[in-house]
């Protein structure tokens, strides 16, 4: 039972620590959502720890339940944490910690602002930045159901066909639904046929 307790007190000591970078982390996901159109579900920061007699216990830091309008934007929301990366870098550039965002020839550190207390604050913050910039596992489960979405292939077919050989794709489109049984994979067929009219009209603008 102390040994149990101990675990537990652990895992939300660690939650409290990360809790800015999964703050960070989630608003992300939630900005993306809304910026697609995505319906918002549920916004949780509140760490839950999962317990089971069998298994380790496990931490869920925070959460963002939406229901995307296409399954291809799992891709961009789940990616969303991501844009912390260049967020942290700029930021230390605004700050002064550093003189260049892309020289990184001529990349000097100001190390009398980093022993301040200020620049101390705005190096943490960097650091969780950083740390809430990394894509959970579940993340990465979301932008695989986005890649083998239809609506993924659809937007490759039509991007590939506008800004390469539009003739070349629409024959190849012609071929594979011939392919296609009549009584199999409607859906795909419907997919591979809009993607051969955009293409023709050149109606999209990616």
């Amino acid at each position: 039972m102390f040994e149990k307790i101990k675990v537990y007190i652990k895992l939300w000591l660690k939650s409290l620590f990360v809790l800015p970078a999964t703050t960070m982390h989630e608003l992300m996901h939630f900005l993306i959502a809304i910026l697609t159109l995505s319906k918002i579900t549920s916004f949780n920061l509140i760490p839950k720890i999962k317990w089971d007699d069998n298994n380790p216990a496990e931490i869920i830091y925070g959460s963002v339940g939406y229901v995307p309008k296409l399954k291809m934007l799992h891709i961009p929301i789940n990616l969303a944490p991501l844009l912390l990366i260049p967020l942290s870098w700029f930021m230390l550039y605004y700050f002064h910690i550093i003189n260049t965002l892309v020289d990184f020839s001529h990349l000097h550190v100001n190390y009398n602002f980093v022993l301040s207390i200020k620049g101390i604050i705005v190096l943490l913050i960097a650091v969780e930045m950083l740390w809430g910039s990394i894509p959970s596992t579940q993340d990465f489960k979301n932008v695989k159901d986005g890649i083998l979405s239809l609506s993924f292939l659809f937007f490759m077919i039509v991007a590939v066909g506008i800004y390469y050989d539009g003739d070349t794709i629409i024959s190849q489109i012609d071929h594979i639904v011939s392919k296609l049984p009549d009584n199999y994979m409607n859906t795909a067929r419907e997919i591979l046929q809009q993607a051969k009219e955009l293409i023709s009209q050149k109606i999209i603008h990616i």
